[in-house]
C-alpha cells in the first residue's frame, strides 16, 4: 500500500492472477498491454480492488477473466457507465479494452434521505430512495442543489459541512413529519 506501480507489456498479460486471488489495495497501479489485469480462466480467481486508483488498459481485455471482481471504496470512473459483470469489466455488454480507470470514493459529511453522499453518487441524488425531482451535490463549490425536488425521510437533508450552500430554484417540498 502506499506506493506505485506502473508496468506494460505490448504482448502479453501486465498482471496475471494465475490461479489465484488478487489484491490491489491503498496503492496505486497503472498498467497497459495485451491484457491489463487477468485471471487465468475466470474460473476461481478473485480480484480485490480496495480504496486504489487503478489505470489498466488491454487490447484484449482491461480487467477481465476472473470469477469475481470487487470494488471496495472505489469506483469506475472512466469509461463512462462502465460496470463490473461477471469477473469482467464491460461496457455496453462489451469487454472494455480502452483504458479503465478506477479511483478511491470520497464520502462527504452529507446524507440526503439517509443516504451517503459520495463522490460517485453526488451528481444525480434523484436515485436515493425518498427523493424526486433533480438533487446534486458539487463538492468543490460546496453545493447542493434542489431542482422541483421532494425529499421525503428524517431528517431529509444532514449535513456536517461547513459553508454548505442550497441552492434551490422551482417548488421544493421537504417532509420530514412521521417517517421513521
Amino acid at each position: 500500500g502506499g506506493g506505485t506501480l506502473n508496468a506494460k507489456s505490448p504482448s502479453d498479460c501486465v498482471i496475471c492472477a494465475g490461479k489465484t486471488n488478487l489484491t490491489i489495495k491503498d496503492c496505486i497501479v497503472n498498467v497497459k498491454g495485451k491484457y491489463g489485469i487477468v485471471g487465468y480462466d475466470g474460473s476461481k480467481e478473485k480480484l480485490l480492488i480496495s480504496n486504489a486508483t487503478v489505470t489498466a488498459e488491454g487490447g484484449e481485455g482491461s480487467i477481465c477473466d476472473f470469477k469475481e471482481v470487487t470494488l471496495e471504496d472505489c469506483a469506475i470512473t472512466q469509461p463512462a457507465g462502465a460496470v463490473v459483470d461477471k469477473g469482467v469489466i464491460r461496457l455496453n455488454g462489451e469487454i472494455v479494452t480502452s483504458e479503465v480507470k478506477i479511483v478511491p470514493i470520497t464520502y462527504y459529511a452529507l446524507k440526503i434521505c439517509g443516504t451517503q453522499v459520495t463522490s460517485d453518487n453526488c451528481g444525480d441524488l434523484s436515485v436515493i430512495d425518498g427523493v424526486k425531482g433533480t438533487v446534486s451535490y458539487d463538492p468543490d463549490s460546496k453545493t447542493l442543489t434542489l431542482e422541483g425536488a421532494k425529499l421525503n425521510a428524517r431528517p431529509c437533508i444532514r449535513s456536517e459541512i461547513d459553508g454548505l450552500t442550497i441552492k434551490v430554484s422551482g417548488t421544493n417540498e421537504l417532509n420530514a413529519g412521521g417517517v421513521a
